[in-house]
């Protein structure tokens, strides 16, 4: 007689370029002292169909319960190892494993309701998102019962365990639930709700979501949408009889009503979702129209000021101005590293040189060669705005600068005492340095805001890592001799002075004591 023998498998599809969604790493699991789980490595890439086979008692629904936490209550039960979701470890200290089993949800081949009462079965959904009125509770269960056809069975002992349902009431009340808790929190049916337009594929689309995360069939010749009791779609499509203006006149009450018909059972499962805030949807519809299609057929943001809508683009102008006249006769120093010197960034510093003085700053540049003030000096010669070359003396740069000047300066290498020194005799307020790197990072990545104070004491700590130690050197010194604002960013990236200066949080290291207040 032959044996036949086989290891436990896990088979999915090819890898995809999405990343992974799951992860698991050397999980071991024991009951108490028995072990059932021996270094698990499995990874499962987003939008694949994975299988786990194996033979009886191999451990396969040990390990998906694993993966929301479901044996947790498990007396004696110890793990070792990790299991990430989208990067996340489930069972790092503090997470919300509620949270957790909302994303990460679970169908078994057996009906499984909750181990708790009838009543409790259907109201948790609703008091997981807060709702606790008894009212309405009271009103939900006694409806969804009504929908499902199990009221006049089981409104005798509604706190008694659902457990005692039958197999096939409780494969449809599971259904039922997570069909209309998936609806209800599905942003694109709540916005579509607040606008008082019926868009039923929005709902259809939510529907079919819950449907595969939760691994059951939907056949979309059975589904029916209605909203206020009007028929949206059915089986053979799109209702052709909707008569919109009544449509539009219902859907703009308080309450909508939704009812969706799967044509797969008796059972039934009502849900209530909170509506969304004014301010919620707004910010919805103004990130809309930055939205574009590709001439590849992806999706794209486009960020230009076009694509935002007109109250969008109006509240940006006006609050952006104003922000904008506070450096009004403010004088700053940029100082463009010779590592950081190349044509590209001498042109992108010529524009954000351009809006600094429409802005009313008084800036002097400090380049390491010709060709980069070439360069700045030809693309203001387009602009209308004065460009002079000046020496090292304070006096001169300073009378230009009044003048509303541009005040170029070439300097091969200068040391960070000669830039300090420069920006002192003139008063300068921001001393910006432009280099090959983000800012200063320490062990744990990138700083945005220092002190002077915390700055000094890092440095003598040998806690930033930078990979231009002369960055960190001018830093220290403008802190240590009093720069009202140091600022140090990447000239790689397209208008980082501007990116930098004229917004709240900047996008390199700021140390002042002013940031900080």
């Amino acid at each position: 007689m032959e044996t036949l023998e086989f290891e436990p498998t896990a088979y999915h599809v090819k890898k995809s370029s999405d990343g992974a969604a799951l992860e698991i790493s050397n999980f071991n699991l024991w009951y108490g002292e028995t072990q059932a789980l021996f270094d698990n490595n499995l990874e499962i890439q987003k939008g694949q169909v994975t299988a786990l086979i194996g033979p009886s008692g191999c451990g396969k629904s040990t390990l998906l319960r694993c993966l929301n936490r479901m044996n947790d209550l498990v007396d004696g039960l110890r793990i070792e190892g990790r299991i990430t979701v989208d990067g996340f470890d489930i069972y790092a200290r503090g997470v919300d494993v509620i949270a957790l089993r909302k994303r990460m949800g679970m169908v078994f081949q057996k009906p499984n309701p909750f181990a708790m009462s009838i009543y409790d079965n259907i109201t948790y959904p609703l008091r997981v998102d807060g709702i606790t009125r008894k009212s309405i509770l009271d009103e939900t269960v006694e409806r969804a019962l009504q929908q499902a056809a199990l009221w006049k069975e089981v409104k005798d002992r509604l706190h008694e365990s659902a457990l005692g349902l039958s197999g096939g009431q409780q494969q449809r009340l599971c259904i039922a639930r997570a069909v209309a808790r998936g609806i209800c929190r599905s942003s694109l049916v709540k916005c579509s709700a607040f606008a008082g337009q019926a868009e039923w594929g929005r709902v259809a689309m939510a529907v079919g979501q819950v449907a595969l995360e939760r691994g059951f069939s939907l056949d979309p010749s059975t589904l029916r949408i209605e909203a206020e009791g009007i028929c949206l779609y059915d089986g053979h499509g799109p209702s052709p009889t909707v008569m919109a203006a009544e449509l539009k006149r219902r859907m703009r009450g308080s309450t909508v009503h939704w009812r969706i018909e799967l044509g797969s059972g008796d059972a039934s499962y009502t849900a209530l979702g909170c509506d969304l805030s004014y301010d919620y949807v707004r910010i919805n519809a103004d990130e809309g129209h930055q939205v574009e299609v590709t001439r590849a057929g992806g999706i794209a943001r486009n960020l230009s000021l076009a694509a935002y809508s007109p109250r969008l683009k109006h509240q940006l102008l006006v609050e952006g101005l104003a922000y904008v006249r506070r450096f009004t006769g403010l004088r700053a120093m940029l100082y463009l590293h010779p590592a950081a010197a190349r044509s590209t960034t001498a042109a992108s510093l010529g524009h954000d040189l351009e809006l600094c003085l429409d802005a009313g700053l008084r800036p002097l540049a400090v380049v390491p060669d010709a060709r980069s003030a070439e360069v700045i000096a030809e693309h203001m010669a387009q602009t209308g705005h004065y460009v002079t070359t000046v020496p090292g003396d304070p006096i001169a740069i300073s009378t230009y600068l009044d003048r509303g000047h541009l005040c170029l300066m070439v300097r091969e290498a200068p040391s960070p005492d000669m830039i300090v020194d420069l920006a002192l005799k003139l008063g300068i307020q921001k001393l910006i340095a432009l280099g090959n790197d983000q800012g200063l990072r320490d062990a744990h990545g990138f700083l945005q805001r220092l002190s002077p104070d915390t700055l000094m004491t890092g440095i003598q700590r040998g806690r930033f890592d930078s990979s231009d130690p002369d960055m960190l050197v001018l830093a220290r010194q403008a802190a240590m001799r009093g720069v009202p604002a140091i600022h140090i960013i990447d000239a790689r990236v397209p208008h980082a002075v501007v990116g930098e200066l004229f917004t709240d949080q900047g996008i390199g290291t700021l140390v002042t004591r002013q940031a900080l207040a």
